[in-house]
C-alpha cells in the first residue's frame, strides 16, 4: 500500500515553514439560518454591571466581558479564547487541568475543585501555589 504524502486530497501539509498567506481556505458561506459565528454573544449586564476582562456566568454559559458597562446595558460576552483569570491562590495547576468557575468566592475565581461548579475550560499553563491568576482556555461548551 502506498503511503500518502502530506498535502494529499488538496489540503496543505502542516509545516512551521508554511505561511498563513499561502494556505488556501475553503470558501466560507453562511447558512440562511445562522445568526452569528458563536465565539461571542450579546448579553445584558446584570445588577452591578460588568467589568472588561472579568468572567461571568449566565445560567450554564460562561464568558469574559469585552467591555466595562453598567447594569442593563447590552455588551459582548466572549465564550472562547485564552485568558488570564483569577484563581484559588492555594491551588497548584498543571497544564491541561480541568478548570471550574466559582462565582461566589472572592467575587468569582477559577478552581480545579469541581464540586457543583461549572466546567469552563482547561489550564494552558502550570500555575503555582500560591499565585493569584492562571491561564485558561475556555471550552465554549455548556453543561448543566
Amino acid at each position: 500500500m502506498r503511503r500518502r504524502e502530506a498535502g494529499h486530497l488538496g489540503f496543505p501539509s502542516c509545516s512551521h515553514s508554511t505561511s498563513r498567506a499561502s494556505i488556501a481556505h475553503p470558501k466560507i458561506t453562511h447558512m440562511k439560518n445562522q445568526t452569528q459565528k458563536g465565539d461571542a454573544v450579546t448579553v445584558v449586564a446584570p445588577a452591578g454591571g460588568m467589568v472588561s476582562g472579568n468572567g461571568y456566568l449566565f445560567g450554564s454559559m460562561f464568558g469574559i466581558a469585552a467591555e466595562t458597562v453598567a447594569a442593563g446595558v447590552s455588551t459582548t460576552l466572549w465564550l472562547v479564547g485564552c485568558y488570564t483569570l483569577p484563581k484559588n491562590s492555594a491551588e497548584a495547576w498543571t497544564f491541561g487541568a480541568l478548570i471550574y468557575w466559582d462565582p461566589v468566592t472572592n467575587g468569582g475565581q477559577c478552581t480545579i475543585t469541581p464540586g457543583t461548579l461549572k466546567k469552563i475550560g482547561v489550564a494552558t499553563a502550570a500555575a503555582s501555589n500560591p499565585s493569584p491568576t492562571g491561564n485558561v482556555r475556555l471550552n465554549g461548551v455548556f453543561t448543566s
